[in-house]
């Protein structure tokens, strides 16, 4: 069953979230936290059998200190979690999440469209700071709480 941009625009509506169309075949979304803006934009395809949920623009990988280790955070990003995935273009450097869910026999309930802006939402929100500093650092904030536990347990008797 395919899905229309108007289909998708009311369902995400119904969701109660804050959407904006630009009479093509995107809406836009925006979170509000604070002073934290994430927009999410939202495609459907041609054929209306898939919708994808994007953040473009998360953060840019030009000026790296360790351009291997945010790499591979990536990496183990996208093997960690299920939907949520992270790209990098290697023309400029940008890395832009997603969520891409093909639609086989159904529509998106605005109950799926809820949880895909919120999931891609709250990530961005809370792992930008971490990549931040995984960029400007080269080191990731995990790791540095790990490496403390090493060195607490070797002071110790």
């Amino acid at each position: 069953m395919a899905m229309t941009i108007t289909e998708l625009f009311n369902t995400s509506k119904q969701a109660g979230l804050n959407v904006f169309s630009d009479e093509h075949t995107s809406l836009m979304s925006i979170f509000f936290e604070g002073v934290e803006q994430v927009i999410v934009k939202v495609f459907i395809s041609e054929d209306g059998f898939s919708v994808g949920f994007y953040v473009y623009n998360f953060l840019k990988l030009t000026n790296a200190v360790n351009t291997e280790a945010v790499l591979s955070r990536i990496v183990k990003w996208n093997y960690d979690y299920n939907y949520i995935k992270c790209a990098v273009d290697d023309t400029d450097g940008e890395i832009r999440l997603s969520i891409e869910i093909p639609l086989f026999d159904g529509k998106l309930a605005s109950e799926q469209v809820d949880a895909c802006f919120w999931m891609l939402a709250n990530f961005a929100k809370n792992m930008k700071p971490r990549l931040q500093e995984l960029i400007s650092k080269g080191t990731y904030p995990e790791e540095v709480e790990e490496e403390v536990e090493e060195e607490e347990k070797k002071e110790d008797p």
